[in-house]
């Protein structure tokens, strides 16, 4: 558990207090053990910990940093239903104006003990869903759902179906009743971030009241990182002959003015081919007048793989058209802290590599052979064996650090072939690659174990050409 709130703790005075891996941050009446609220969290999230604000006995907040959405949690612990109808106007009038103070980019919930019986009135359905444990709401039920929807909240242990047992909150002292009267709203924009709620009945605390757990995922948008961007090509473009014939028409008049003899040999032909293959795609962009027609395209595109049986077309189009859903993206460092932040994410992988792939030396090498054999004669590469290396390669594969897709070296003609081998030849005489060789992209994958820890991902690399 990382987040509870607690209701009635009945310390005094206010102030936090560490019991194990939690750290709880509480507030109660100055001179009696009554009433009283508090916020424990796990020691992972204390760093995080922007603000605890203290507001009454029966009323506590705490802002958590979450970069980039902060997450405001809002404690109450509500009068109960025969209470005085001024005491109930007070607790909503103070819980109205600091949830009105909340800056509007956070998530917010709020938490605890109601004191209220919700119902499955048909005209609050939108705020209180249909699995409530009871059919019609009391006086401080009717408090709560006004609120939630004069705040545009969900009441969300409300919206989830579950035996009547894991629905049920409070067991009364002597007797047999029971009633479901602790709840948690949330800010109607996050409502898919709570994904169950319901209560535990093995929890001992001593108290009337269940365990209510919460499991909550929250989606936050995704970070974008300034940098280089790969360049995208349409492939499909050079499988006929005129886009292929436009191609290699310009990769020929460029290699032919700017190939360079200064060993700068693979940067001019990284270049021609990305130049070449712009050129080749350049076309129209649809105004709004046709938007309508481009998205009827579409639909016929997707039917027309389908049927024809184009499985990889058919993704494709599914991967360009389809929204993109955010998910929160973070590792861990070696202290199981989260980090949210780039540069410390890129700082935490930089650590993990450095450790993997650079390794000891060992104490005693393997000894070098007195005698050695003598190597046979290799004769020089010639262009038929780059033609069929370069036809070898296959399509679709995923760029290396050049950007460069292998159809465009297939599809770039005999000019570009030929100064390939030249660039060969030239790294066989002078044993020395290009700088953009020694660089390559690696790509963690997930294999098993935590997702967020860095040790549990394989990590191909990807080249160059």
């Amino acid at each position: 558990m990382s987040i509870a709130a607690f209701q009635e703790i009945r310390w005094t005075g206010t102030g936090q207090i560490r019991i194990g891996e939690y750290i709880i941050y509480y507030k109660g009446m100055k001179d009696k053990h009554h009433f009283g609220t508090g916020i424990a969290l796990h020691r992972e999230y204390e760093s995080r910990v922007a603000k605890f604000n203290p507001i009454s006995e029966r009323v506590s907040s705490i802002r958590i940093k979450m970069a980039p959405i902060d997450l405001f949690i809002k404690n109450i612990h509500a009068p109960m239903e025969n209470s005085e109808e001024d005491v109930k106007e007070s607790i909503y009038d103070e819980l109205a104006r600091i949830y009105d103070n909340i800056p509007g980019n956070t998530v917010k919930i709020i938490i605890g003990d109601a004191n209220s019986k919700i119902g499955k009135e048909a005209y609050f359905v939108p705020t209180i869903g249909l699995e409530s444990a009871h059919d019609l709401s009391n006086d401080n039920g009717g408090r709560l759902i006004s609120f939630a929807v004069s705040r545009n909240m969900i009441i969300s242990n409300a919206t989830f179906p579950h035996k009547r047992i894991h629905e049920l909150t409070w067991n009364a002292p002597v007797g047999l009743t029971k009633n479901q009267i602790n709840h948690l709203l949330i800010y109607r924009r996050f409502r898919s971030s709570i994904t169950d709620v319901r209560s535990y009945r093995g929890a001992d605390c001593d108290s009337d009241h269940l365990l209510v757990i919460a499991k909550c995922q929250v989606k936050l948008q995704r970070m974008r990182i300034q940098g280089t961007q790969m360049p995208k090509f349409d492939i499909e473009q050079l499988k006929c002959d005129v886009g292929r014939k436009k191609y290699t028409e310009e990769i020929k008049k460029e290699l032919n003015t700017n190939m360079p003899n200064d060993g700068r040999q693979w940067e001019t032909i990284r270049n021609t081919i990305i130049k070449a293959a712009k050129k080749t795609k350049e076309g129209e962009r649809p105004g709004k007048a046709t938007l309508g027609q481009t998205h009827q395209k579409q639909k016929n595109s997707l039917n027309k793989n389908a049927d024809y049986g184009k499985v990889r077309n058919f993704f494709a189009r599914i991967r360009k058209y389809k929204k993109y859903n955010p998910t929160l993206k973070a590792v861990k460092s070696v202290d199981r802290r989260l980090l949210m932040e780039p540069d410390k994410k890129i700082g935490m992988w930089m650590k993990y590599f450095k450790e993997l792939l650079n390794g000891e030396v060992p104490g005693n090498p393997v000894p070098r052979w007195e005698e050695q054999r003598p190597e046979p004669e290799v004769c020089e590469i010639n262009l038929n064996e780059t033609k069929m290396a370069i036809n070898s390669l296959k399509n679709w594969k995923a760029l290396g650090t050049d950007g460069i897709p292998t159809e465009l070296l297939k599809y770039g003609g005999d000019e570009l072939h030929k100064n390939i081998l030249e660039l060969c030849l030239t790294i066989w005489k002078e044993e020395k690659l290009p700088e953009d060789w020694n660089k390559a992209i690696i790509i963690p994958l997930h294999k098993k174990g935590d997702k967020l820890e860095c040790n549990s991902r394989n990590c191909p690399t990807k080249y160059s050409i």
